[in-house]
């Protein structure tokens, strides 16, 4: 039988959830205003970003951005067509295709980056002292390797 939530549970259960709702809302806000694109996009950008030659088998690609395979080969059609990604035989066997970054993507990302810190990350998490931020990360890290055993 499955086992309920206390009252304390189940009021941290709902403070999650809408915090996580919300966030998502004001990132995919602050990313379509200040780039025009969904927030995803600027996920996978930064995936990009952060891998070595700046490029990543595109099964990596999907599973750094959290996407199905269709999602990501759809958003890369999308970020091809703006210059920000292209396409290239993957290194070593040549029969995958690795996502790579082009210089008008890294351009995004060093413009969007202070954007998006400016907007969201530093009013929600400026004010924390560092004891309650890594208090925060002890307690969500965790609940997010819990949830990504469930892929």
């Amino acid at each position: 039988m499955a086992q309920s939530l206390t009252e304390a549970g189940n009021r941290a259960w709902r403070a999650l959830a809408l915090t996580s709702h919300l966030l998502s809302a004001e990132l995919e806000r602050q990313t379509q205003r200040d780039a025009g694109m969904p927030h995803v996009y600027y996920v996978l950008l930064v995936a990009l970003y952060e891998a070595p030659d700046r490029r990543l088998r595109a099964g990596a690609l999907a599973d750094a951005g959290r996407i199905s395979p269709s999602r990501l080969s759809h958003a890369v059609r999308s970020m091809q067509g703006s210059g920000w990604v292209s396409r290239e035989a993957a290194v070593g066997d040549g029969r995958g295709q690795d996502v790579v970054l082009t210089a008008e993507g890294l351009d995004v990302v060093r413009r969007l980056a202070p954007r998006q810190q400016a907007a969201v990350r530093v009013p929600l998490l400026g004010d924390l002292p560092d004891s309650d931020a890594r208090a925060l990360a002890a307690l969500l890290e965790p609940l997010l390797a819990k949830l990504e055993q469930r892929d």
